[in-house]
């Protein structure tokens, strides 16, 4: 990855470029994958063809990650805010992950309380239903703090929680 300021390589976790010491990910003066010079109101990259940013976008399976094969969700500009994100979570479980990016992650907690609040509790007579404000504040406090790592300059993994 390259700073989109300085056009110098910086590692993909990177908060600040060594460089210039700014945030890698908010400049608009060079690519991210190839450090070409970039005009600040295009959308890719017109030397490799990248989009300039990598918004709330995931690193494509062929790149290399600092987590191995696994995608990662790049902070947006401008950040989300956490206390949103978290109250948008309460009101539809999920619905913070997917706007920060963590789309499966999000679709997938939405299922676990309609399967553990209706299937579930039906099967075990009600005990099931234990799970739903489980899972339910669990998403809001996750929203909250995978927004704040995002909001910091620091990418997530497409499934990390907390």
């Amino acid at each position: 990855m390259f700073c989109r300021n300085c056009g110098k390589e910086v590692a993909e976790q990177a908060v600040a470029c060594m460089s210039c010491g700014l945030a890698p990910t908010n400049g608009n003066k060079f690519c991210w994958n190839c450090a070409a010079e970039t005009n600040a109101a295009a959308i890719v990259c017109v030397k490799c063809g990248v989009p300039t940013k990598k918004s709330g976008r995931t690193v494509a399976p062929s790149q290399s990650s600092p987590v191995g094969e696994e995608q990662l969700v790049y902070p947006s500009d401008p950040p989300k805010d956490p206390v949103m994100m978290c109250v948008l979570s309460v009101l539809l479980v999920g619905l913070g992950q997917i706007l920060l990016g963590q789309t499966a992650k999000g679709i997938t907690l939405l299922v676990s309380v309609i399967f553990g609040g209706c299937i579930i509790g039906v099967l075990t007579f009600g005990l099931g239903l234990i799970l739903v404000p489980v899972i339910w504040l669990g998403s809001g406090i996750d929203a909250y703090k995978i927004a704040t790592k995002l909001k910091g300059g620091t990418p997530v993994r497409k499934w990390e929680f907390f």
